[in-house]
Formats: C-alpha cells, sequence, structure tokens
C-alpha cells in the first residue's frame, strides 16, 4: 500500500515538472525579464524515506522563477515570502512565511541566472481553512515582485486525484 503511494505520488510528481516546464518553454515565457513563472502548493503526502504522513497540515510548496534577457544575463539574488491568508476557529487569519518571530532556520533565498525551483514544506495551523496566497519575491537588486493566487488554484485536476482504493 504505501508502495502504491510513493508510486503514484511520483507519478503526480513528474507530471507537474512536464506541465511545468510546458510553461516555461512557451513564447510568452520568453520575453525579456525576471518574473515569477509560476508557483503551487500540495499536501505532503510521503516523506522523504517513502513514509505514508498521516499529518493533513503539511503542504509542499513550489515557486518558479526565470529570467530571461537578451542581454548579458547577470545573476539575481534575493528572498521570497508568502502571506496565507484564511480562517482560523472561525475568524480571519493570516499566515506569514517565513515567521520571523518563530525562531525557526528557514532557507527563502534563492540566486538564479535563468530559472530556478524552490520547493519546502509549511506546516499550517490545525483547523487552518487557506483562502489565498500571496507571494513577494524580493531581489536584492530591484522591485518586489507579488503574486496573489486563489487556494482553489492549486487544486489538482481530477485525473491527478485517482482513488485507488478499491
Amino acid at each position: 500500500e504505501h508502495k502504491l503511494t510513493a508510486l503514484d505520488q511520483e507519478l503526480t510528481d513528474t507530471h507537474q515538472k512536464l506541465m511545468l516546464y510546458e510553461q516555461v518553454l512557451t513564447p510568452n515565457a520568453l520575453q525579456p525579464g525576471f518574473k515569477i513563472q509560476s508557483v503551487g502548493f500540495k499536501p505532503r503526502t510521503i516523506d522523504a524515506q517513502g513514509q505514508l504522513i498521516v499529518r493533513p497540515n503539511i503542504f509542499q510548496y513550489f515557486v518558479i522563477l526565470t529570467q530571461f534577457r537578451l542581454d548579458d544575463v547577470k545573476a539575481v539574488t534575493g528572498s521570497f515570502s508568502f502571506e496565507i491568508s484564511g480562517v482560523l476557529q472561525g475568524k480571519p487569519y493570516t499566515l506569514k512565511w517565513p515567521e520571523p518571530a518563530s525562531g525557526l532556520r528557514t532557507v527563502n533565498t534563492f540566486a538564479l541566472t535563468h530559472y530556478q525551483r524552490l520547493e519546502g514544506d509549511i506546516i499550517f495551523p490545525d483547523v487552518f481553512e487557506p483562502s489565498s496566497v500571496k507571494v513577494t519575491v524580493q531581489p536584492v537588486d530591484g522591485d518586489p515582485l507579488v503574486a496573489t493566487y486563489t487556494w482553489d488554484s492549486f487544486k489538482q485536476p481530477d485525473y491527478l486525484n485517482k482513488d485507488r482504493s478499491n
């Protein structure tokens, strides 16, 4: 059962990467500039050892940053953050990541010339119901890039949510 779940997760991840590469290589993606190409969140269901995770509030994120320039390409460095808004115990709540007050060491920096995929995990408070995500990418030199997504935009297509319990 665990092996089947791990293989299903691997297939889903591979399919999502293929869709991303197709998106990165579109003519619109080749417009000059530094941009947030793609953002995604999905429940983390398997740990690094392939074991099933039983906590429903662990999410894996990814952020794809791209830079396309016609002249000399110089590296872009900086940091990124999330503000995840929703409802916690019936009240509006915004989860800020990384949370400076937590004291946890979190890697939220980037350095890219053309393309970089940033990924990691975020643990939501129990019973938190997210509704939107604001992503801020702050280059060391330059203005921030900001993008906002509805939480529903991260739901996987039905063909990726196969029920294998039969």
